[in-house]
């Protein structure tokens, strides 16, 4: 087995934050706790309703009663939340409320960020795919820390190419699955080909997404693929360019046969 240092390997996905595996840490930690993932739970529980529970603190309580069968203070509840949020698990914002005597009030509420829950899911592959490599002489990255420490990079997150990085090494990438593609056919090498599993996924020949730089900022748009992208919670209208931004969420297609990607730079 060819040596390598621990320490690059852990380090090659975020190369200019030093902090990255002590970050990753607090991350996991935050959800590796039965009450937090209940009050997840409910909270992803409640959005899938008809007619949702507000979900405030009170709103929390009372679904963790209902549902779950325990109760918890306010300011357990509270603590909880907060973690999740510092997290980057949840986020907050305000709603008005009718539920009190008083009149409406204002009150926080809180959702799934579902980019950062998908970003917790890439990093905890990545970190688990590089001790995978010590027992293997394979290198699964196809990027080198130099390559990653310049460039923005896209993370895959489910199926057979999940957790792997890749890099926007040119101005213009097709993004799409490899079809059927000679293995000597050079021309898209610096392109994103995915593995032909990702069925709903048009052919990297015909791209299902292209992402291009401008003025120094990146963007994407669906080159008129049959099943449609989404970027983040929404629908990507047919060739409409859309600014990427840090985290964001690409979906190709929806379901077991589609892809996601996550936006880093």
């Amino acid at each position: 087995m060819t040596p390598f240092d621990l320490d690059d390997e852990l380090f090659m996905y975020y190369p200019e934050n030093e902090n990255f595996l002590e970050d990753l840490g607090e991350r996991i930690t935050a959800i590796s706790h039965i009450t937090r993932l209940r009050i997840l739970k409910v909270i992803k529980d409640s959005k899938r309703q008809t007619d949702p529970e507000i979900m405030d603190i009170v709103g929390i309580s009372r679904s963790l009663e209902d549902r779950e069968g325990i109760s918890l203070t306010g300011p357990g509840i509270s603590n909880a939340v907060k973690r999740l949020e510092d997290a980057g698990i949840l986020k907050s914002s305000s709603e008005r409320s009718d539920r009190h005597m008083r009149g409406p009030n204002y009150v926080t509420i809180y959702e799934i960020d579902e980019a950062g829950l998908n970003m917790l899911a890439a990093d905890i592959n990545a970190f688990a795919s590089t001790f995978a490599r010590l027992a293997t002489d394979n290198e699964n990255s196809t990027l080198s820390q130099e390559d990653l420490s310049n460039i923005a990079v896209l993370k895959v997150i489910g199926g057979p190419d999940n957790g792997r990085v890749f890099g926007l090494k040119k101005d213009n990438v097709r993004i799409g699955r490899r079809g059927n593609l000679r293995p000597d056919n050079n021309e898209y090498d610096d392109d994103l080909v995915l593995s032909n599993e990702y069925s709903a996924v048009s052919r990297v020949e015909k791209p299902h997404l292209t992402i291009a730089r401008k003025g120094g900022k990146w963007y994407a748009w669906d080159d008129a693929s049959t099943v449609g992208s989404f970027l983040n919670t929404d629908e990507m209208v047919k060739s409409r360019k859309y600014l990427l931004k840090n985290n964001d969420l690409i979906r190709l297609s929806l379901g077991s046969k589609g892809v996601e990607l996550v936006f880093i730079e």
